[in-house]
């Protein structure tokens, strides 16, 4: 009994090596270079009646208290892999408010802000009721979080807030049939349906409005 119990210690062992000598474990350990980075968008409304968190579309009644509305939001990396590094665009935030304006922001976590106006053109944040925020660099498992007021429009009773993130993947890249070149994957949020809007930046310029956001209607 006890020589059986060696040999199969012995022969365990063996097969043992010659996995891992042959990388088998690639089949259970998952390089973190597998993954593409993996955007999550939480918007916090801070209503009359406590804090409200929203991740997708979503309807808050009894929310508003007066012509100011104070959110935060923030962009969650759900991925161990990380945003390309240094570009100053490799993850951001969009805000579209429809019955109000920017008139306070502080972006804290990000590194730059703009305004866009009804033209679609760059412009200041404050007073602006588009904006967007930016980061060089999201880690995996990392979050970014800016804060913002908003001053509610006269005699609207609802303000309809849209949003969408982004992270783009650090070393990985699609072809864009646009410009007929490859380029970065872009991870967003919400997920695009990738036969009509594929992970790239065929939407580019006056076009990124194409792309999918989530909104939320508060009143």
């Amino acid at each position: 009994m006890r020589i059986r119990s060696i040999l199969l210690v012995i022969l365990t062992s063996m097969l043992i090596y010659l996995l891992f000598s042959q990388n088998f474990t690639i089949n259970f350990f998952t390089n973190e270079d597998e993954f593409y980075p993996r955007p999550i968008v939480e918007v916090e409304l801070y209503c009359k009646n406590g804090k409200v968190r929203i991740v997708n579309n979503a309807r808050i009644d009894g929310c508003l208290n007066g012509t100011i509305l104070e959110l935060s939001v923030k962009l969650v990396n759900n991925s161990s892999e990380p945003s390309l590094r240094g570009y100053d665009l490799s993850a951001g935030v969009l805000l579209m408010i429809d019955g109000g304006e920017i008139v306070e922001y502080n972006i804290l976590d990000f590194k730059r802000i703009i305004g866009i106006s009804s033209e679609l053109e760059v412009t200041t944040p404050l007073n602006a009721s588009m904006i967007e925020v930016f980061t060089d660099y999201i880690g995996g498992g990392e979050a970014k979080q800016s804060h913002f007021k908003i001053r509610i429009e006269q005699s609207r009773g609802l303000v309809k807030i849209s949003f969408r993130g982004w992270i783009i993947d650090e070393d990985k890249k699609v072809y864009n049939p646009v410009t007929e070149e490859e380029e970065y994957y872009v991870a967003r949020y919400p997920v695009e349906d990738y036969e009509e809007n594929p992970p790239d930046m065929r939407w580019a310029g006056r076009e990124f409005v194409k792309y999918k956001v989530f909104i939320i209607e508060v009143t």
